[in-house]
């Protein structure tokens, strides 16, 4: 499992700051970053968030995107 931490994660209703998105062959989940399993890989989104492209996915009822700061 991989966790992509330090990005804002927008979902429909609401942003969310100090979370992360958990994935592995697809998103399993948002959690807060204290709440990241121990054995998962941390990757920084800030030089994602810096990069021309944006990362996004879909995380059941919410839309979890992690945005390029303009």
């Amino acid at each position: 499992m991989k966790a992509i931490v330090n990005g804002t994660i927008i979902c429909k209703d609401r942003t969310l700051d100090g979370y992360a998105l958990l994935f592995g062959d697809a998103i399993e989940g948002i959690v807060r970053e204290d709440e990241i399993p121990a054995d998962a890989e941390r990757i920084d989104a800030q030089p994602l968030q810096h990069s021309h492209h944006g990362l996004w996915g879909t995380a059941g009822e919410h839309l979890a995107v992690f945005v390029k700061d303009h």
